[in-house]
């Protein structure tokens, strides 16, 4: 039985991290695990204090849907060292932008996904729009770009995403609606020269192929890879074997 928790490991003074994918919205940093409030909010006297104090200079929240990317800035503007992404995950895209509710709440400690707090889904389970509205998802991407916008001010907006494909759970959300929301992000990185925060799993060669046709150049060169107003580009690739990769350029 261990009695007593372990020191925090120390790191050279001279090695410092950037943390790109922190879900720091969970309802977890709340204290509320489930549901259930456990504990008092921990997040900013407990968790980023000790993160800041182990050599993490900065930190990139992960947003899934815009109610969290609205979150996220506002999170953002309490520490000059938080950062935050804008996207729809995958699973997400039928809920987010065709208004229909689908409970994407699993156990997966890897995606954002597995949030217990969905305050951007429809309770009732009601569509609001039907899959062939453009409307709805023309209005949803024009609030995206707002609040990506807004962190422009004060250069908080680091990349687009969480965006991507996920053929492993498309009980959430079919492959058709997950293509139509991928393309219409990387449209919307590309307009606004940010990076991308990509998820993908299980699906093939489908995200490469559409990443080729919609968002890299002829010559292969990706053109919507800007710089993200802190000399830092990031993007994440979560495949079936759980394995993430960081690349800056």
């Amino acid at each position: 039985v261990r009695t007593q928790t372990p020191a925090s490991p120390s790191y050279p003074s001279s090695l410092s991290f950037i943390d790109i994918g922190a879900n720091l919205l969970d309802d977890m940093y709340q204290g509320t695990y489930r549901g259930k409030h456990r504990h008092d909010a921990d997040l900013s006297d407990v968790v980023l204090r000790r993160a800041f104090s182990n050599n993490v200079e900065k930190i990139i929240i992960t947003c899934g849907t815009l109610s969290e990317a609205k979150r996220g800035l506002e999170l953002s503007r309490s520490d000059p060292n938080l950062f935050f992404t804008v996207g729809v995950h995958p699973t997400r895209c039928k809920s987010e932008f065709e208004g229909s509710s689908a409970d994407d709440d699993d156990d997966d400690d890897d995606d954002d996904e597995s949030k217990s707090n969905h305050n951007d889904s429809n309770d009732n389970g009601a569509s609001t729009a039907s899959a062939n509205d453009s409307g709805c998802w023309d209005e949803y991407l024009m609030n995206m770009r707002h609040v990506v916008e807004e962190g422009a001010v004060d250069g908080s907006v680091v990349a687009i995403g969480e965006l991507g494909l996920d053929y492993a759970r498309l009980q959430f959300c079919d492959k058709e609606t997950q293509k139509k929301g991928f393309i219409a992000q990387l449209d919307l990185a590309k307009s606004l020269n940010l990076p991308l925060f990509l998820h993908n799993r299980e699906t093939g060669t489908d995200l490469l192929d559409i990443l080729k046709e919609h968002y890299y150049d002829s010559d292969g060169d990706g053109d919507g890879d800007g710089d993200d107003g802190h000399g830092d580009n990031h993007a994440k690739n979560n495949d079936n074997t759980n394995t993430n990769t960081a690349s800056s350029s």
